[in-house]
């Protein structure tokens, strides 16, 4: 199976795409891709894995759930004869939940970043496409919680809005932009991962080297418009319609109505939700939109995995007062913070020559 994974993993790597996602993982979020690394990979023992189950896998966090024609007491039935001498382990479960201020609740904060923070260029010589990527940690997440109460946060249905509007479907601006306008794509999205009190966005192309920084720079436009200016209405109403109309899919099979109460379950929150999701959305004004964007979409990172010698004159003609950072492919190392497997004896990265 690792060998399976490994090389799998090492496919990925070679691709734009793929990369840029990893890329992002550990630049902008901080984070550690969910599949890893090749080295991170290697060095997984059994007594690891062992050690990760008998830690993580306990019934007092976990929650079993049906959904079809059953009845509760069949239900119980089967989870008492398939999980009945699953104990619950002596050491107290201890949930970590972010704790928001009551008086932190509808304030309007408008970001003073620069819509692009940072712009890094990993060098893939010879690669076919460039992808292009605007990644962007957000200080909120699925859920705000006063002690052990949580709720869905404020933040949470005007971003759901915000990210359609953005690059939520065929169109949405980014692929209005990109591809149906300029043809520089085959398509170009965002999305937007949410943590308990954090959120992940990614916003993403993939086009030819030569296209790379005139995409990058649309990509940078439009995260700007949506926070400086109200969506019409006209635009406003479909991409809600796209968010309640994929909602109300979702629950027609019983494998998306489980996997909906388990994205609640794992948050906290109570399955009524899942009675006022629609409404939610479309309560979502242009002005909560436009406020949602230019308080948390600005200072994110342009991060272009591509040949880097067909676009880096363009790229620093269309951004000229922006530092670019390059790293060669080769010189890559996922494990460290800096990206970089060569660093100098005081710990800093040998800078490219």
């Amino acid at each position: 199976f690792k060998t399976q994974t490994n090389d799998e993993l090492n496919v990925s790597l070679k691709q734009p795409g793929s990369l840029a996602s990893f890329v992002a993982s550990r630049y902008t979020f901080g984070e550690h891709n969910a599949i890893g690394t090749p080295e991170s990979l290697k060095s997984i023992t059994q007594a690891d894995i062992t050690k990760f189950y008998r830690e993580s896998y306990k019934p007092e966090s976990a929650v079993l759930i049906f959904a079809g024609d059953i009845s509760s007491e069949k239900a119980n039935a089967l989870a008492k004869k398939f999980f009945g001498t699953w104990k619950k382990t002596s050491q107290k479960l201890v949930k970590e939940v972010p704790q928001i201020p009551d008086d932190s609740k509808g304030m309007i904060v408008i970001s003073n970043l620069p819509i692009i923070q940072r712009i890094l260029v990993i060098d893939l010589p010879n690669s076919g496409q460039a992808a292009v990527t605007y990644a962007k940690k957000l200080s909120e997440g699925r859920v705000s919680c006063n002690g052990n109460k949580c709720a869905t946060d404020e933040t949470f249905y005007p971003s759901a809005v915000a990210n359609t509007v953005l690059g939520g479907g065929y169109s949405a601006r980014l692929n209005s932009e990109i591809r149906i306008k300029r043809g520089l794509s085959y398509g170009a999205s965002s999305n937007l991962a949410s943590r308990s009190s954090q959120t992940n966005l990614l916003a993403r192309a993939q086009t030819k080297n030569v296209s790379a920084a005139e995409v990058a720079e649309l990509v940078a436009a439009e995260i700007g418009k949506l926070g400086s200016t109200n969506v019409e209405t006209t635009e406003l109403t479909p991409r809600q319609l796209t968010l309640t109309g994929a909602f109300g899919n979702s629950l027609e099979t019983t494998d998306g109505l489980a996997a909906k109460l388990v994205e609640l379950y794992t948050f906290g929150l109570s399955a009524d939700e899942l009675n006022s999701y629609m409404t939610s959305v479309r309560n979502v004004s242009a002005e909560q939109v436009k406020n949602f964007a230019s308080a948390n979409l600005n200072g994110g990172d342009i991060i272009i995995v591509g040949d880097a010698k067909t676009f880096m004159d363009d790229l620093k003609k269309r951004f000229p007062t922006q530092k670019i950072e390059v790293i060669a492919a080769s010189d890559l190392d996922l494990n460290r913070d800096d990206l970089r497997k060569t660093a100098m004896p005081d710990g800093k990265s040998k800078p490219k020559s």
